[in-house]
């Protein structure tokens, strides 16, 4: 799983470097996050959840930093991809498609953008691709069986016993104390403030900002929630926490808020 954390960070990176966020507040919010045991030991972990996560941050740099040309059916082949590698990615990627449909970078407003509709040129082909395959290989039966029958009688089974999860999961690294996943909470939670202020404006970050919020949401209306389930969430965080560390290393306290995040990171480590 190395070569798709290496990916999905490098995309971050070039995300939060258009956002004008310097080289030491990027790195200082990945050395936050591979910091938090909360983070890491999940990430380590060999789930479907990493290669995913790496399809979905992929089909936002496209769309986040790629040109006209061509961009919208990589982000629907991508996204589609992050559902096919993970399923519980499906709410969160139709609500990234709705967002991206009335969403104009160029102009930085809501408005309706009919160019996003290509994204369909990517999404039916990977779509029937993968129906055909089904289909040629006869497991048409064992998916809708696996994907719908069993997920719905889990879901059942466990809703009882998962009540109050949510909470329990969201407030770990407060009961770990796990201070610099709790730092990134409070970073990327001011950072959420900071760019929504300006939502009427949509750039990158706006669109950043909603989504980490749908992400956790998403989550939390699933039947049962674990650490890992909240990677992307996390990872969508990194770019809102740079901008915010970009800030305070430029404000006038800069001098003290540095050695104070790096004393975070390495109490953690």
């Amino acid at each position: 799983q190395v070569p798709l954390w290496i990916a999905t960070f490098a995309m971050l990176f070039a995300i939060a470097r258009r956002e004008l966020a310097g080289a030491w507040s990027r790195w200082a919010a990945t050395v936050l996050l591979l910091a938090s045991p909360f983070f890491l030991y999940a990430a380590l972990e060999y789930r479907v959840d990493t290669l995913g996560n790496c399809a979905y941050i992929a089909g936002l740099a496209v769309v986040f930093l790629g040109n006209q040309k061509g961009r919208w059916p990589a982000f629907g082949f991508l996204m589609s991809a992050a559902v096919l590698a993970n399923m519980r990615l499906a709410p969160l990627v139709v609500a990234t498609g709705a967002l991206m449909l009335f969403w104009s970078r160029e102009e930085r407003r809501w408005r309706w953008s009919p160019r996003a509709l290509w994204m369909v040129a990517g999404i039916v082909p990977t779509a029937a691709l993968f129906a055909g395959w089904l289909v040629l290989t006869k497991a048409w039966p064992s998916f809708l069986d696996g994907a719908i029958g069993y997920n719905r009688a889990s879901n059942d089974m466990v809703s009882d016993l998962a009540h109050g999860l949510i909470w329990t999961t969201l407030l770990a690294p407060l009961a770990a104390r796990d201070i610099a996943a709790i730092a990134v909470w409070l970073l990327a939670i001011a950072g959420c403030v900071i760019a929504l202020r300006d939502i009427r404006r949509p750039g990158v970050m706006q669109l950043i900002a909603c989504l980490a919020v749908l992400s956790v949401l998403s989550v939390a209306l699933t039947g049962v929630q674990y650490p890992y389930h909240f990677q992307n969430a996390y990872l969508l965080m990194l770019p809102l926490v740079a901008i915010v560390l970009d800030r305070l290393a430029a404000g006038a306290r800069g001098a003290t808020w540095r050695p104070m995040i790096v004393a975070v990171a390495a109490v953690s480590l």
